[in-house]
């Protein structure tokens, strides 16, 4: 709940028994770990909290404005969210992967977030353009921006009552479908229906 997240590789021999974290994962823009979820093919890894962040865990290294004296090493995971989306990430989850990729091989597969007090969904594709840039701090210490890249909610779904319904669970029934569970005990499904510029929940 500190903002910082704790990854041990327990596959690789010389690092299943180390006393200390192999990656730490720093996000000053709010998040807390209580939900965490990896994007179907490894490449990035959600955080939810007072805010959601992405990280990337391609090894890619892209090209970013506030660090550019300080990138990760190519192949290593960037420790910085790469995006930061808007407040009420407490539930995140990806959407299954699908046969579409975008013009640089990155899946088109959404991510939404659950905001458990008022019972919001919020869909976003964090690899969709554009990305904003902003955020306060010293471009220098770029692990203090808050935010580095941020991005916009395409649409909100709440209860189909309209009232602020505290929902409990999230979960992708298929790239087109997410279905979310409710303290009332009831589930409801959405489909997710539009091209990249123009997702909607229906």
């Amino acid at each position: 709940y500190d903002g910082i997240i704790e990854l041990w590789d327990l596959v690789t021999p010389r690092h299943s028994d180390a006393p200390n974290a192999h990656i730490l994962l720093r996000a000053t823009c709010g998040i807390n770990g209580s939900s965490l979820a990896w994007r179907p093919d490894g490449g990035a890894l959600a955080a939810g909290g007072a805010r959601a962040a992405v990280f990337d865990f391609t090894g890619a290294a892209p090209a970013h404005p506030y660090r550019r004296q300080h990138a990760p090493p190519a192949g290593q995971p960037d420790p910085v969210p790469r995006v930061c989306m808007a407040d009420g990430g407490h539930i995140v989850e990806w959407a299954p992967p699908g046969d579409s990729h975008r013009a640089d091989g990155t899946p088109m597969s959404e991510f939404a977030s659950l905001n458990t007090q008022e019972g919001q969904v919020r869909l976003w594709q964090p690899h969709g353009t554009p990305l904003k840039k902003g955020g306060s701090g010293n471009p220098s210490q770029p692990q203090l921006m808050k935010p580095q890249f941020y991005t916009f909610t395409k649409q909100d779904a709440v209860h189909p009552s309209g009232e602020a319904v505290e929902a409990c669970s999230l979960m992708w029934l298929s790239q087109s479908a997410v279905a979310v569970g409710y303290f009332t005990g009831e589930i409801v499904a959405w489909r997710v229906a539009g091209a990249d510029d123009a997702i909607a929940i229906v």
